[in-house]
């Protein structure tokens, strides 16, 4: 009689995370709430939100999905343009949503995390220079400060401004955003007042929470030398890492650091020119792009030399 050998089924690997570890999800206002129409974007050549996933009427349903899942923390965005539709004039029927937007999240037991500006900027900002102008780190601070006296006891993470740099150079720098642009010089200007305004709201939040965390969010690649022997490859890497992480948060005040990860770059020096390697990495997201946890574990090496505590806030 012919006998086969069986496999033993293996159990899943059971991984065992600290008490209190948070487990959640991101959403962005113009991106689920449906229905802004007076913010840069919208009104802008890219293609309208309309009414998105209707996140504004729904999110007492999505966040119940988000608790079957088994999640206890959710990061939210507020729509400057919701509240200040127009320059000091207070939507005070909005601000009132919101709180009920946080209340529910609360009655859920969920952690909050709150985005004060996610790349959308009100219209009337937007006509006036943008973060291109230094007033709008004065008008932010006043937008803040708002949100502060009506919201602040329902927020217990604090993110000022969703990934500086990104907003800075796909704006100004590539041309790829609102408001279109492309000038490096302009670039750095804008970076600049968005880390100015960070600081500024920083102070701000403290003066009303003398305990709140705050901190903004940076999206920080994985960067390596497509060839490791080569002295040139490791530079250009070195050079990458250095312009993402430490000096940003050199220039900042932050109690937490928000860390949104998705991209690992392989950078070469190719007939004087610096390219990217192709991954040959075959796991990819919708978007084409590598899922690769390594890098993820390796950006938080970098990170914890920081001695700030660290919050994945996308990936």
């Amino acid at each position: 009689m012919e006998t086969k050998s069986k496999k033993t089924a293996q159990k899943p690997k059971i991984l065992k995370f600290p008490d209190g570890f948070l487990w959640g999800a991101a959403t962005a206002s113009y991106q689920v709430e449906g229905g802004i129409t007076n913010n840069d974007w919208a009104q802008s050549k890219m293609p309208p939100a309309g009414l998105a996933c209707d996140h504004y009427h729904r999110y007492e349903e999505d966040f119940r999905i988000a608790k079957k899942l088994g999640m206890n923390a959710q990061r939210i965005s507020l729509e400057w343009s919701r509240i200040e539709p127009e320059r000091d004039v207070w939507n005070e029927e909005e601000i009132d949503h919101y709180r009920r937007v946080l209340e529910f999240q609360k009655k859920l037991g969920f952690t909050t995390f709150v985005t004060l500006q996610h790349l959308t900027l009100p219209n009337w900002i937007a006509k006036s220079g943008g973060w291109s102008s230094k007033e709008t780190t004065k008008e932010f601070a006043h937008y803040v400060s708002k949100v502060a006296t009506s919201l602040g006891h329902l927020i217990d993470f604090w993110i000022t401004i969703n990934e500086p740099s990104i907003h800075a150079s796909y704006g100004y720098n590539f041309a790829a955003w609102p408001p279109f642009k492309r000038s490096f010089l302009k670039f750095l200007k804008v970076y600049r007042n968005m880390l100015n305004a960070h600081d500024r709201a920083y102070e701000m939040i403290h003066g009303h929470y003398p305990a709140a965390m705050v901190g903004f969010t940076h999206s920080i690649a994985f960067n390596e030398a497509a060839n490791r022997r080569s002295f040139f490859d490791r530079l250009i890497a070195r050079f990458a890492n250095l312009t993402t992480i430490e000096e940003t948060y050199a220039l900042t005040k932050n109690d937490f650091l928000g860390l949104n990860y998705y991209f690992h770059n392989k950078y070469q020096l190719k007939h004087l020119q610096v390219k990217k390697v192709a991954a040959k990495n075959p796991v990819l997201t919708d978007k084409g792009w590598e899922i690769y946890p390594q890098g993820l574990y390796e950006v938080l090496k970098k990170l914890a030399v920081l001695k700030k505590p660290i919050y994945i806030t996308e990936n």
